[in-house]
């Protein structure tokens, strides 16, 4: 809590100024500024999935859209997983993969105008379009 006498002394020189224009100066005003997180319910968990590691830090290995949601998966071909986004609780352990590259898959995207089709990237210099319709 800052108190009026931590404050130095003002300079009459100078114009006064309202503490409303020196503070703005100093705090950047926020509409996320009192907005707090919270985990959802085990209900609207997606369990068992087996997620590949980035190689990259800029690697976008989740995507999803209003209907899928899609995991770059752990093993060999660089396999990705379409999930429906409804189906949420445990995976299976075997779900059906999308295998096309020789190389780890390194981003995942969806399509904005069709939900039905990703993109995907992979290490070994490929780019695939997929539509799953």
């Amino acid at each position: 809590v800052l108190h009026h006498a931590s404050f130095p002394p003002r300079d009459p020189s100078l114009p006064c100024k309202s503490s409303c224009q020196t503070m703005s100066s100093v705090v950047r005003n926020s509409k996320f500024r009192h907005v707090h997180g919270s985990s959802g319910n085990k209900e609207v968990w997606y369990e068992n999935l087996n997620c590949a590691p980035s190689a990259t830090p800029d690697s976008n290995l989740v995507a999803c859209n209003t209907k899928y949601l899609a995991v770059a998966w752990r093993g060999g071909g660089g396999p990705f997983v379409v999930h429906p986004m409804a189906c949420t609780g445990k995976m299976s352990s075997t779900p059906k993969m999308f295998q096309g590259h020789s190389g780890p898959v390194q981003d995942l995207d969806f399509s904005p105008f069709y939900d039905e089709v990703i993109a995907s990237v992979s290490e070994d210099a490929s780019v695939k379009v997929w539509n799953f319709k």
